[in-house]
């Protein structure tokens, strides 16, 4: 349905959702090279990146994605976690064609029967006081799903010396938990980077955390450790440079590594005065099943 496929640029972004992933990060990377208060985008581009592999982002949609998460909670939907932490909204439309704009919160515990999603709507966030990133821990680079994601804006105020507001977002607890609600509101009005505040969050971020445990998945403690530990890696990639409360040797704990393409090889030497111990001596068959002349049976 090519009215699902389009996309338009106003003081919002609004993407239909029969969009694909893979058109989804060229629009987002496009708008974020053109507006630096959807210079975020860029950061949503990285995440989406590590959902699936190619042909599932090149034939998967926004709608797609989304409804998996609203029939199955369970379900560690990336483009979710991403969506509902930086204030996304959903257009909604029920069989009689009246629309409504919900939250993906409220649109994974929402009955969709008769009813169509039409678009996905991105605010803009100015980069003076708004700042956004998010992780995923997988046991590999592509086609898994997340032992934890995390996604974290924060607003600050004109000077970045307090927080305004907070929207902290994880997946892989339980099917219920998106927001850590009650950290969002320690947050609230004090200093990110004092240790005290910052210990008092991880504290009451500690307390709301309670991971359920439904075999295959890493047992809670792990998953508990493991997003405190994002808020964390958070933290210290958006302190402040020269931050005196945060140590030097602490401040690379914030960074993503990136991992290239693996390469190796082996070598092996030679000694002639050893021959034919260390001598290269070719297979007597190789050129023949190497060549696929050979035949087995």
């Amino acid at each position: 349905i090519e009215e699902l496929r389009s996309h338009s640029m106003g003081n919002n972004l609004t993407v239909g959702v029969n969009v694909s992933l893979t058109e989804l990060m060229t629009i987002l990377t496009d708008v974020a090279a053109k507006s630096p208060n959807f210079g975020y985008c860029a950061e949503l581009v990285k995440h989406i990146d590590l959902i699936a592999n190619d042909p599932v982002r090149n034939t998967g949609t926004i709608a797609g994605n989304l409804c998996i998460k609203n029939q199955h909670n369970e379900f560690p939907s990336d483009l979710y976690l991403i969506l509902e932490a930086v204030g996304a909204q959903l257009t909604i439309m029920e069989s009689g064609g009246k629309t409504s704009t919900i939250s993906p919160a409220q649109f994974v515990s929402k009955d969709m029967k008769k009813k169509l999603i039409l678009n996905v709507v991105l605010p803009p966030l100015d980069p003076k006081v708004f700042v956004f990133r998010s992780f995923k821990i997988m046991p590999r680079a592509q086609n898994a799903h997340a032992y934890v994601n995390g996604a974290f804006l924060i607003k600050f105020n004109a000077n970045k010396s307090s927080v305004e507001s907070a929207s902290l977002c994880f997946g892989g607890i339980d099917p219920k938990f998106t927001h850590a609600t009650n950290t969002e509101k320690f947050l609230a009005g004090k200093n990110l980077f004092s240790n005290d505040v910052f210990q008092g969050a991880l504290q009451t971020l500690s307390n709301e955390l309670n991971p359920d445990w439904v075999l295959p998945d890493a047992s809670p403690e792990y998953r508990k450790n493991l997003a405190l530990s994002l808020f964390y890696k958070f933290v210290l990639n958006i302190a402040p440079e020269g931050n005196a409360s945060i140590k030097s040797q602490y401040k690379s704990g914030g960074s993503v590594l990136e991992r290239p393409v693996s390469t190796a090889s082996q070598r092996f030497d030679t000694y002639k005065e050893n021959w034919p111990l260390t001598k290269n001596i070719p297979k007597i068959e190789g050129l023949a099943q190497t060549s696929g002349e050979a035949q087995y049976t």
